[in-house]
């Protein structure tokens, strides 16, 4: 019934009451056959296969690493109202490359030990471990298979089926890098210009495939730099491939520059690359390694001032205000790093120049210049002491300064400039005196006045103070005079009187001198003898007093009547005379 070639579905019956034999195909191999007289129902008779991956991402792929393993259960169903199968054998030749039956079931043979019975489901697991050439290839691919008899009216007839399961594994072509040095301690390294800094770079393949072209930038070690070797020293196998897992050493050496010690570290990152099955891999950066640099800002100053006061034909003291000390000025830069913006100031001049830089050494004799206007305080001082200043800075940190020295970098003493004086005072001294009548007749006598005045200059180059004029015959009148600037005459502060003797008539004259005393900023008063007309002579003050000799004589006799006979009787009788000599003049008289 039904006809040669016209297939049984599951389902449906054939009634006959013949000798008929029924196939199931699956291809062109007899599954299951039935061969009976009577009327019967026959169901689709297979075995069923369901192949399960944990883990397993299919709609993305599955991150596995080598050496980890992927878990597989196998399911093997008799569907309901199928005839028994004996003989099951499960084989999956990626779990077992040599093809033998999968150990198992692990669970659901409950019935019939060791017969798939009709409605039963055996369970098996097994598990594969990933390996690299998995991933290289993005995934693992495989069919289990499944055989069994199945047992139909005293018949065995094959039953088969399959089942294939693709694992998509990630794959991830990535990097590391660790950039290190035994340099950096985390404390500062007293490096100079050509010391060095060795480096290691660690480079490791983290991902799931080989790396090729593997090349490490480090901006330290490119241009404007010196450029500078990376040099692979282990870790490779030979290939020049990153394999992964593998982990490759470069080693390189840096070179200090001046610029380094400026910014008082070297600080860098480096990078790798390398290409991939999957294309170029993401750059990898590495850790930021930090060299400190000890830094060393010094900077000294050397100030010389030259002016030199005298007369160039005779030596002479001729300083005076408005002269000019001219100085240069030396400064160094005697630290390690490189200054900027130097600077020379000074509180008592203006200085000319700069601002300049400054190597690590480097000394600078000539852009720095001043001059200063002397003053009188200076020539009095007999010196001008002052101290300039220099400034700098350096790339880090705040401005440096040193004191200037007069000699020496290393010390910090002001610079002395000595100004030549000459404490000089001269005293002039008058005297007024008057001994006639407006006839001109002289009248000079003793207890006449002789008035003096005193004219005081000061004749040096520095200040006077505590002026005073003295006379071991006089009485001088006024001052002190508290301060006498050079060039300064006094005509009025000083003033003395003197009563003339006889003894001054007698002599015509009153002669005599003063002294003035006045104290300069330093050393001993400074003193000079007085002169009747000039600064420059000490001659005594002679005061003419005017002579009148005169002498008169009276001369009176008186008549001795020595006999009493009121005769003048010779040779008896006396005249006694009496002279009476008069100094009618103004002058003693001798002899």
């Amino acid at each position: 019934s039904g006809g040669t070639g016209t297939p049984l579905f599951a389902g449906n019956s054939i009634t006959t009451t013949q000798t008929i034999y029924v196939y199931a195909e699956t291809g062109t191999t007899p599954n299951c056959s039935a061969e009976n007289s009577f009327l019967v129902t026959i169901n689709n008779c297979t075995i069923i296969l369901e192949k399960i991956a944990t883990p397993n991402n299919p709609q993305d792929c599955t991150p596995v690493a080598p050496g980890e393993a992927i878990s597989y259960t196998f399911k093997v169903t008799n569907p309901a109202g199928n005839a028994p199968i004996n003989n099951v054998e499960l084989r999956d030749p990626l779990i077992d490359p040599t093809n033998n039956p999968l150990p198992g079931p692990d669970s659901g043979d409950t019935s019939n030990p060791g017969v798939l019975d009709a409605g039963e489901t055996w369970i098996y697991t097994a598990s594969y471990i990933v390996t690299q050439l998995d991933i290289t290839n993005g995934q693992v691919q495989n069919t289990a298979t499944v055989n069994g008899l199945a047992q139909t009216s005293g018949n065995a007839y094959p039953v088969s089926n399959t089942d294939t399961v693709t694992v998509n594994l990630c794959q991830d072509a990535k990097m590391s890098i660790v950039k290190s040095s035994t340099s950096a301690t985390g404390n500062c390294i007293n490096f100079e210009v050509g010391n060095t800094i060795d480096y290691k770079f660690v480079v490791t393949n983290d991902g799931d495939v080989d790396i090729s072209n593997v090349v490490i930038t480090d901006p330290l070690f490119l241009a404007p730099n010196p450029v500078v070797p990376i040099v692979l020293v282990s870790g490779d196998n030979g290939d020049g491939i990153l394999n992964v897992g593998e982990i490759w050493t470069f080693n390189a050496t840096y070179t200090i520059t001046q610029s380094d010690i400026d910014a008082g570290s070297v600080v860098n990152t480096a990078e790798v690359n390398g290409g991939s099955v999957l294309g170029p891999v993401d750059t990898a950066t590495s850790n930021t390694v930090t060299v400190l640099i000890c830094q060393t800002a010094k900077i000294a100053l050397i100030k010389i001032g030259s002016y030199d006061g005298t007369d160039p034909t005779t030596g002479n003291c001729i300083s005076a205000p408005g002269d000019e000390i001219s100085y240069t000025f030396s400064v160094k830069n005697t630290g390690n790093v490189t200054l900027n913006n130097v600077m020379v100031t000074d509180a008592g001049v203006t200085v000319s120049g700069g601002p300049i830089s400054l190597a690590p050494g480097q000394e600078d004799t000539t852009t720095f210049t001043a001059s200063y206007t002397i003053t009188q305080a200076d020539i009095d001082a007999g010196m001008y002491s002052n101290q300039a200043l220099a400034t700098g800075t350096p790339q880090n940190g705040p401005d440096i300064t040193d004191d200037s020295d007069n000699n020496s970098y290393t010390e910090d003493d002001p610079t002395i400039v000595t100004i030549c004086n000459f404490p000089c005072i001269d005293i002039i001294k008058i005297g007024s005196y008057i001994g006639t009548d407006p006839s001109g007749n002289c009248i000079s006598a003793p207890g006449d006045v002789i008035t003096y005045t005193f004219k005081v200059l000061n004749t040096g180059n520095v200040t006077m103070t505590n002026v005073i004029v003295t006379d071991p015959l006089v009485a001088v009148v006024g001052g002190p005079i508290a301060s006498m600037a050079p060039g300064v005459e006094d005509t009025t502060t000083f003033t003395a009187s003197y009563t003339i003797t006889q003894e001054d008539i007698d002599a015509g004259q009153f002669t005599n001198q003063a002294k003035v005393t006045g104290t300069p900023p330093t050393g001993p008063n400074s003193t000079d003898i007085s002169d009747d007309n000039s600064y420059a002579e000490d001659d005594p003050t002679v005061v003419e007093i005017c002579q009148n000799p005169d002498i008169a004589i009276v001369k009176t006799g008186i008549f001795n009547d020595v006999d009493g006979n009121q005769c003048a009787d010779a040779g008896i009788d006396t005249i006694t005379y009496t002279f009476t000599v008069t100094n009618q003049g103004n002058v003693s008289l001798s002899n």
